[in-house]
């Protein structure tokens, strides 16, 4: 008998509607069943993620195997990403000793309610024109190969362009020092890409920038503010208030991997 799929977390259902946006971005082809949302780009900057992956425990080296090869015959990488509610329990099991992606990286998924929420301390601003972004640089397009900055850069003045994404910043001695990105659905604020310049950081930028989307997301009568974290910077969401629900399990079937198995038809090509 198939498993009952599992209720989503506000934190899953949010990094579903973010990726739902990216993927609708020139350049991206996705799909999505009741089993898992996929897709990969033509983009230096483009999203190709596997996610939510509801597998059922009878099919699912079958249905992973099924995606796999879709990536393969795109020359693709993937970056896989599931939440606490994610099934079967043994996934990571199965996808780091039997296909043999890298990993695992654990991410908290945290939560804010935000109908008591009492902003403290600086407060950034919302950034409207995307020119701002072009000119004074995205915080987040740092994190990619210098390659890929201008796309990411791109990418998400698209995104703001379309209402899919608002952008908030910290400026700092006149310069973009940090920002947040902010996606809404159903009710719930997901704050995406803190990134904090080098040079700025420690200085509060980060917060600032977060304040920023969550007053702005209040305003607009969001119940809740959701995101996922790495372990090491925790402890500046938990001073907002976030509270943790769960973690997020990263893996990654790298693009040396996805040759050696087509070559090999370990995943069958």
């Amino acid at each position: 008998m198939a498993n009952e799929k599992p209720s989503l977390n506000p934190c899953e259902t949010n990094l579903l509607a973010w990726f739902r946006a990216k993927y609708s971005l020139d350049g991206h082809t996705s799909f999505e069943n009741d089993r898992a949302l996929w897709g990969y780009s033509s983009r230096k900057a483009g999203l190709c993620t596997i996610a939510k992956c509801h597998f059922e425990e009878e099919s699912v080296r079958q249905d992973i195997d099924d995606i796999l090869r879709s990536y393969q015959q795109e020359n693709s990488f993937a970056n896989i990403l599931y939440g606490p509610s994610s099934t079967p329990i043994n996934l990571k099991d199965i996808l780091r000793k039997e296909r043999h992606c890298m990993g695992p990286r654990f991410l908290p998924g945290m939560v804010l309610e935000l109908r008591n929420l009492q902003l403290v301390g600086w407060v950034g601003e919302r950034i409207s024109d995307a020119s701002v972004i072009r000119e004074k640089g995205y915080p987040a397009a740092l994190w990619q190969p210098k390659d890929s900055r201008k796309d990411a850069t791109d990418i998400i003045t698209e995104l703001m362009s379309k209402g899919l994404a608002h952008t908030f910043g910290a400026f700092i001695e006149g310069e973009l020092a940090s920002s947040a990105t902010l996606c809404i659905s159903d009710g719930i604020a997901g704050i995406y890409e803190v990134v904090t310049k080098k040079e700025f950081r420690k200085r509060g930028g980060a917060r600032a920038a977060v304040n920023a989307a969550l007053g702005f997301a209040k305003d607009l009568n969001c119940d809740s503010s959701v995101l996922h974290s790495y372990s090491k910077v925790t402890g500046l969401y938990e001073k907002l208030g976030y509270q943790n629900i769960g973690n997020f399990t990263s893996m990654y079937y790298s693009r040396t991997r996805m040759e050696s198995d087509r070559e090999t038809g370990t995943v069958p090509a």
